[in-house]
């Protein structure tokens, strides 16, 4: 095969529209590319929606300890953007050196769903960068809804719960049930919990009364989920293979 022929490299893309999320997430996205044999890439996106307010003469900031200010301008929150950017890919890089991944960095404006759809490409894995208010969780939630092609998705699982330690929750159609637990009686790793999945109003539900260390949303590209609405309910990182 000629190198211009080559297969491009699978990349996991971590994106974050500030560093705190990011820096949040690096873990797990390191975990997921030396799982997967893939490249990281991190992406910092400039939501204008946040220059937008900075315009309006009514915005304030809140310190986390309860302080506000009125110093909110177009200009600080530019230098605020930028200093994310240097620190994000600074401490991209040093990890991923450490675990001898290659990485690259580049920030993009827009907003963050749109920007990783737009940055990934087939068989890459965009990761949704989030702080956790809870600094452990309790379980990682892979999410399989209705998709019947998830032999794939349940080795990733098994692999990434062994290397965060937490136990696997499954949402599936009731349907692909029996299908799942002869793909665990194969294996040597236990069944995992299983709930049902009855629809995205059912999986925001499930959702919230977990804390869950991170979210693997397996669907399928049959079914577009809200993600905005999973991180609400998560609450933690979502990664989605694309």
């Amino acid at each position: 095969m000629k190198a211009n022929e080559m297969k491009p490299k699978l990349r996991v893309v971590l994106g974050a529209t500030c560093y705190v999320d990011a820096e949040a997430t690096m873990h797990l996205s390191i975990q997921l590319a030396r799982l997967v044999g893939a490249e990281i890439h991190g992406v910092l996106v400039n939501d204008g929606t946040v220059f937008s307010a900075a315009r309006a003469s009514s915005t304030r900031t809140v310190t986390f300890s309860g302080e506000t200010s009125v110093n909110v301008t177009v200009e600080a929150i530019s230098s605020a953007f930028r200093s994310d950017a240097r620190m994000f890919e600074q401490r991209l890089k040093i990890r991923a050196d450490k675990a001898t991944l290659n990485s690259g960095f580049s920030t993009q404006d827009g907003k963050l769903f749109p920007a990783l759809e737009h940055l990934s490409k087939p068989g890459d894995y965009a990761v949704l960068g989030f702080r956790r208010a809870i600094y452990d969780g309790d379980c990682l939630f892979v999410a399989l809804g209705e998709n019947e092609n998830f032999d794939n998705h349940l080795k990733l699982a098994v692999q990434l719960s062994t290397r965060l330690a937490k136990p696997i929750i499954i949402s599936a159609s009731p349907s692909f049930h029996g299908a799942i637990k002869g793909w665990f009686s194969q294996t040597i790793t236990p069944l995992p919990a299983m709930v049902s999945y009855t629809g995205t109003s059912g999986l925001l539900s499930q959702l919230e009364t977990l804390s869950p260390v991170a979210v693997l949303m397996a669907t399928g590209q049959h079914y577009r989920a809200p993600l905005a609405q999973i991180i609400d309910a998560a609450r933690c990182p979502v990664i989605v293979p694309t």
